[in-house]
């Protein structure tokens, strides 16, 4: 029996860590990060808000982050489906009770989690010693730039990342270690998101940063210019609003840079 036991258990451990050569992305970070260390592959299905896949690479649209065909990704034979908080609970259940294997990304709070998120895309898709190369780099990138970071310290900064309505980024969102990394002050509090601009402004921010949010930024940054005397910057939404170590890196240069000018 004991022998037995010995035999079944190294199995057992395979079965559990085993790689996901088929894989469904219904998170577009997930698959941004499977394209940067190397397993864009992998990724069979993603959804229309996912990059478009690598050259050879055959990869289906399943649905949007929101709505998904579980028929087509059951079609797609996935060994794994990757899903976010914006899956609806139906799907995820459908999914499981099909015995398919759901791995759920929350969205990230910080750097580190968006690090531990791209080192378990890693481990799942047999890629964890690309995906933890990657993790190295950019973490001695983050170290060296917040070293070298914006002359306007403690600077009181609102991030705004979605409009109609308002939306800022709060200290629980990935986006605050980008203002702690440089020093600067966030004036949103954990559940003040929605803040209206009069809100923001009654808080006399001395940076506005701003999302592109598909090209809808721009109008958003004249608003504030019109309106505030505070230091404005325009950030690439594909890298602030993509929680991915390569992009996180991307954004906090882009805004140390802004600052410097």
């Amino acid at each position: 029996m004991r022998s037995l036991l010995l035999f079944f258990i190294p199995l057992a451990l395979f079965a559990q860590f085993a790689v996901a050569q088929r894989v469904v992305s219904l998170v577009p970070s997930a698959t941004f990060a499977a394209m940067q260390f190397g397993a864009d592959a992998n990724i069979v299905g993603r959804t229309s808000y996912c990059p478009k896949p690598s050259s050879g690479v055959v990869s289906q649209v399943v649905g949007d982050v929101m709505t998904v065909s579980v028929e087509t990704i059951v079609a797609l034979r996935p060994d794994a489906v990757i899903a976010s908080p914006f899956t609806q609970k139906a799907v995820v259940d459908r999914l499981k009770s099909l015995k398919i294997k759901v791995v759920l990304l929350p969205t990230p709070k910080s750097f580190r989690e968006i690090c531990d998120q791209n080192l378990e895309v890693g481990r799942l898709t047999g890629h964890e010693a690309q995906a933890a190369s990657v993790n190295r780099a950019q973490s001695l990138a983050v170290d060296s730039i917040s070293k070298s970071a914006s002359p306007i310290k403690n600077a009181k900064t609102y991030v705004q990342i979605g409009t109609r309505p308002t939306w800022g980024a709060t200290p629980d969102y990935y986006i605050n270690d980008i203002l702690v990394l440089l020093g600067l002050t966030n004036i949103l509090n954990v559940g003040d998101g929605g803040c209206s601009r009069e809100v923001v402004m009654l808080r006399k921010p001395d940076v506005v940063v701003v999302s592109s949010m598909g090209g809808l930024g721009n109008d958003e940054l004249l608003l504030w210019q019109k309106s505030t005397t505070a230091k404005t910057v325009l950030i690439d939404e594909s890298v602030l609003g993509c929680p991915t170590p390569i992009f996180f890196r991307k954004a906090l240069e882009q805004l140390c840079n802004a600052l410097r000018l």
